[in-house]
């Protein structure tokens, strides 16, 4: 059995000083957990005190004085969040303002499905030109380059250009042309692979506007390389331009967008932008386009016949009974013995195939008073 033993003073001082660090240690930690403690307490009244002042305070005085207010704010809410749709059909009754269009997309996002919507809403005549087509492109319309001929894009391209030419012509002397609508598809391909692809194009953008002649072109980007429009930019102005998918979301999100539109925007199946609106595509997937009347060739397609009219100059046709014709009346019959179709085909090129009955007289009228 151990006995007891009293400690020695080193003893006794080694243990009090031992007590005395572990105390120093320990108070301040039991006043860092007490003043925590209390935090939470007082954290915990407050948001209760909040709660019980919003439930049997504020909430029974909104409902009694306010509520009438709240209602009109919830409407002006619900007002600057409605997302105003661009109308399709503008494009047909408002030509002036839309020129000329583009379709800007990621490759099978249906670019050509809603190309040849647009051309079937727009109506007037019609063609494309482009490398390559699938069997259900382009159903009904005239299609020229495929597969990938050069050379026939080329020869089209130019045909368009002097179709302008020629429509200026009959503008000058009071006649209206019918509207003509080119789709130029796979352009990326073309004025890589065309020498002149991209002045002819420039030279259409920039001055067909007036001559009834709207180009709607197909591509897979929007960077000006891809169209050829190095340092002339100012030319995207003359297009109105229908992004696609991602390309929509991110030029509404790159020009500030409303929030309500980018929301709606993201919550579509095929998201679209046309310039600065948001847009439905309708359901394309029972859509069955139309044959639209063929433009078999513009009129004054050759440099050789636009010359030979050039020298013609005011020169009068007349019959036998010396009956001449006037200045307008000249050009309309030059332009016919110069246009390589039908009949039937100018008269749909010059009057428009509702007015065809009355083309069809006048130019029975012209053609007796210059042939006699």
């Amino acid at each position: 059995m151990k006995k007891f033993r009293v400690p020695s003073k080193d003893e006794v001082i080694n243990i009090l000083n031992w007590g005395g660090y572990r105390l120093i240690l320990t108070v301040p930690a039991i006043g860092l957990y007490t003043l925590r403690q209390m935090s939470r307490l007082a954290l915990h009244i407050t948001s209760e005190s909040e709660r019980y002042y919003h439930q049997f305070v504020l909430q029974p005085f909104d409902a009694l004085v306010w509520g009438d207010y709240q209602n009109v704010i919830e409407a002006e809410v619900v007002e600057l969040g409605t997302v105003n749709l661009f109308d399709f059909s503008r494009l047909k009754t408002e030509p002036d303002a839309f020129p000329h269009l583009r379709i800007i997309g990621k490759s099978g996002q249906g670019k050509t499905v809603l190309a040849r919507y647009l051309l079937h809403l727009l109506g007037g005549n019609q063609y494309v030109i482009t490398t390559k087509k699938k069997p259900t492109d382009w159903i009904g319309l005239p299609v020229y380059g495929a597969p990938f001929k050069y050379d026939e894009c080329e020869e089209w391209l130019n045909k368009s250009l002097e179709l302008m030419y020629s429509n200026y012509q009959l503008l000058e002397k009071g006649l209206t042309p019918e509207f003509t609508n080119i789709a130029v598809d796979e352009w990326r391909s073309q004025q890589k692979n065309i020498d002149s692809a991209k002045e002819t194009m420039k030279e259409l953008i920039s001055q067909a506007r007036d001559a009834k002649v709207r180009i709607l072109a197909i591509a897979t980007g929007e960077q000006v390389g891809i169209w050829g429009l190095e340092g002339e930019s100012d030319l995207e102005e003359c297009f109105t331009t229908i992004r696609l998918g991602e390309f929509a979301i991110e030029h509404a999100r790159r020009i500030k967008a409303p929030k309500s539109v980018l929301t709606w925007l993201e919550k579509q199946k095929r998201p679209c932008m046309v310039d600065r609106y948001p847009a439905e595509i309708p359901d394309l997937s029972s859509f069955q386009p139309s044959a639209q009347p063929a433009l078999l060739e513009p009129s004054f397609q050759s440099e050789k016949t636009a010359e030979t009219i050039a020298q013609t100059g005011l020169q009068r046709f007349g019959n036998e009974e010396n009956e001449v014709l006037s200045e307008a009346e000249m050009l309309l019959y030059k332009a016919f013995k110069a246009f390589p179709g039908s009949e039937s085909d100018f008269i749909k090129q010059v009057w428009g195939a509702s007015r065809y009955q009355i083309g069809k007289a006048e130019l029975a009228a012209l053609k007796a008073k210059a042939e006699g």
